[in-house]
């Protein structure tokens, strides 16, 4: 079988549509040498250099960019159509919208969340009723939806509830997990001047990801004499002006750590240091650096959406992401409680199995068939 994989919005830049897709495909290519897969890289990146090669795996250069939304839409109407023409896949996948539609076979369209539709007030270039016919449109028009969790399963449900749609969600690859040497974490602190104590969060600075009212939290946190840093991991987004200017207003930036950017190998010495993961989002498909919190055997402290409640089987200690004083209080109870941290890290061995790349390739794998 011949299948087609539209990889066009992934670059080298971290994200956890990025960590999905190299995780997953790696083991898929692994998994799977009877199918032959090609590979449409955008412009701007180049792939191949994240799987090992193989005769059964190809990779396309497009002219379209990664980072530029509008200039794939109107490049890729000729692009695209030409493509498929020619290639003739038996199963086309694609990750974003507006659907790319395979004349010549299935198409799968990936959905790792529907944020333009439920939080339509965080976006200004695609939002209301012309967002909402996008996304409509392209679950009708997909053969099979994948989606990350049963919560976002639920959302497209209740949006299009037409959607053929099977849940593959994401997960962790142990084999290609950094696990930095006690000399290695010792040098991502020197480096990034870290503290001996601090919480970390990490995410895009997203209106969605809710930092302000970490921020607050954490401020109420120090009035109550915490000792703990905060260290926030993040891109530059929608809200990085927000979050700069609510740091000065609380006055407690000098004991915020803000990074727009660090290396694999820096983030993960950052989540080994750490004394507690938190998670204070507002929305998610899903949200891999939990994940990688249960992997590095760190407590966390996460907001009451389905999702989060989904992953860890409502078996976590869970704060009110519109509540300041609400999360001030889940951190401040971990923190001072060596039993509930020991709870915590118990959880997320427990949770972590189910998320493992190698069982989730063999799900992809079986989805395939079904187009045999």
């Amino acid at each position: 079988m011949k299948i087609g994989i539209n990889a066009c919005i992934i670059n080298d830049h971290p994200s956890g549509a990025r960590s999905r897709f190299i995780n997953l495909y790696r083991e898929i290519f692994r998994q799977s040498t009877g199918h032959g897969y090609q590979l449409f890289e955008p412009s701007d990146a180049s792939l191949g250099k994240y799987f090992k090669k193989g005769d059964h795996i190809h990779f396309t250069k497009t002219p379209l960019q990664s980072d530029r939304s509008f200039q794939r839409l109107w490049r890729g109407k000729l692009f695209w159509p030409c493509a498929l023409r020619r290639e003739k896949f038996s199963i086309f996948e694609t990750s974003y919208f507006p659907i790319i539609k395979n004349r010549h076979g299935a198409t799968v369209l990936t959905v790792h969340d529907i944020r333009y539709i439920q939080f339509p007030n965080f976006y200004s270039k695609l939002r209301g009723p012309a967002a909402r016919r996008v996304v409509r449109s392209g679950l009708r028009a997909a053969d099979l939806v994948l989606t990350v969790s049963e919560a976002m399963k639920s959302e497209i449900l209740d949006f299009e509830p037409e959607t053929k749609i099977q849940v593959l969600p994401n997960g962790i690859s142990k084999e290609f997990q950094i696990m930095p040497s006690e000399r290695q974490r010792e040098q991502t602190r020197k480096n990034l001047r870290l503290p001996s104590k601090f919480i970390l969060s990490v995410g895009h600075l997203e209106k969605r990801k809710n930092y302000s009212k970490l921020l607050e939290a954490y401020s109420i946190l120090k009035s109550r004499g915490s000792e703990s840093n905060l260290c926030i991991v993040g891109a530059p987004g929608d809200a990085t002006n927000e979050i700069q200017n609510k740091i000065d207003d609380l006055n407690i930036r000098a004991s915020v750590y803000l990074f727009s950017e660090v290396s694999a190998e820096d983030l993960a010495a950052l989540f080994q240091l750490c004394e507690l993961f938190v998670f204070p989002s507002v929305y998610e498909g899903f949200g891999i650096p939990l994940l990688e919190a249960m992997f590095y055997q760190k407590p966390f402290v996460l907001s009451d959406i389905q999702v989060f409640r989904e992953i860890t089987k409502n078996g976590a200690i869970y704060f009110d992401p519109y509540d300041p004083v609400s999360i001030a209080d889940k951190m401040e109870l971990v923190l001072s409680s060596s039993e509930q941290r020991r709870n915590l890290q118990r959880l997320g061995a427990e949770c972590l199995p189910f998320y493992q790349y190698e069982n989730i390739a063999r799900d992809y794998l079986k989805m395939v068939e079904q187009f045999q």
